[in-house]
């Protein structure tokens, strides 16, 4: 068919993620938001989507500030009146052993107060019928399809990232800035932390650096989606942990599988602690997308991780970056692409973002 779009939208969304991904073609085109950004994300997101967008699904990966704070002011201050059909979003009420319970103002938080009040369909694909987001019991992951023909594979959570959550909602929903009684926060930008490069890096070394993982409740609960439409598929993670992946990996492709995608947003914005060298061994693609300012204590996208993502892969591909920073401008170097072989990719204009169109992978 001529005129078919696939194509991922990273909009800068300063230390988080603010997702866009459209399928279809230019005159039946299906759009999808994932995240929303810190909070200053808001109105460049809605500048983007337009004032009266009709979204096939809006999704929140879990409830970090840098994933939801943008889209959750976009929403509560009207500044696009977007037709949502369907709200992927693991609340209090989808943790396992919470459904019964009376929810409060805190367990409820923000982003439920808004979907529930504005009677939008919440987790409503026939896949999930209302209950939680999530990979399923099964050894084949879910696949919960849209309108249009995306199929979306879950990949992550698993039941017991969501129980291992529930005891953490309000700490980290008070973390998060989601608590109904208190006024959306503006947001305080963290300084940065402190580049500890000397001279040119030995990827191999780098990769190989013993770095802990991530052990955080919320990121453990991100909803991790396989998107498949036209043949192309996009790995698009949140800030998943990589034990949760790989998990799914086993049970689905077995201890030796490997998964090989077109474009793969990596988890946790490029963090050493979640982009580890036992899941870039099973995971190849033509594309690796990094969401990150690299502004904030996190320094994200981190040096090793970006080193494992090269090491571990092969053949012509593309290392993408949603912003050209200190962080991130050491990959493009020459020497270090003739090397090892990749090519890289930064926004055309400072501040608008980068947009990967997968049917040309």
């Amino acid at each position: 068919m001529t005129g078919e779009v696939f194509r991922l939208h990273v909009l800068p969304a300063g230390i988080g993620d603010a997702l866009v991904l459209d399928y279809g073609t230019e005159t039946d085109l299906h759009r999808v938001v994932i995240d929303g950004g810190v909070g200053p994300t808001a109105q460049p997101l809605a500048d983007f989507l337009g004032p009266t967008p009709r979204l096939e699904l809006m999704m929140i990966s879990h409830i970090d500030n840098d994933h939801i704070a943008g889209l959750l002011k976009m929403l509560e201050a009207g500044l696009t009146q977007a037709t949502i059909d369907d709200f992927w979003f693991n609340g209090f009420r989808h943790l396992p052993e919470s459904g019964l319970e009376p929810m409060g103002p805190v367990e409820g938080e923000r982003l439920t107060t808004f979907i529930v009040d504005h009677q939008i369909p919440w987790n409503a694909n026939p896949a999930f019928s209302g209950g939680a987001v999530t990979r399923g019991s099964a050894e084949e992951p879910l696949v919960a399809t849209l309108p249009g023909g995306l199929a979306c594979r879950v990949l992550s959570p698993g039941r017991q990232q969501l129980s291992k959550l529930r005891p953490k909602w309000l700490p980290v929903v008070q973390e998060a800035d989601l608590d109904p009684a208190v006024p959306l926060a503006e947001e305080v930008l963290r300084p940065p932390g402190r580049l500890e490069r000397m001279g040119a890096p030995d990827l191999t070394q780098l990769a190989a650096e013993r770095t802990p993982e991530d052990n955080k409740e919320a990121n453990g609960s991100s909803i991790a989606i396989l998107a498949t439409w036209a043949g192309r598929t996009a790995l698009l993670t949140g800030d998943a942990h990589s034990d949760v992946l790989l998990e799914t990996l086993d049970r689905w492709l077995g201890p030796e599988g490997t998964l090989e995608v077109d474009l793969f947003k990596l988890p946790h914005h490029g963090s050493k602690a979640n982009v580890t060298d036992a899941l870039m061994k099973r995971v190849r693609a033509k594309c690796y997308v990094f969401s990150s300012s690299g502004q904030g204590r996190s320094q994200h996208p981190n040096d090793p991780a970006v080193a494992r993502v090269i090491v571990n892969s092969t053949g012509d591909r593309l290392l993408a970056f949603n912003y050209l920073s200190k962080r991130t401008e050491l990959w493009q170097d020459p020497a270090l692409q003739a090397k090892w072989g990749y090519r890289t990719l930064y926004p055309a204009v400072a501040g608008e973002g980068i947009m990967i169109n997968l049917l040309d992978l």
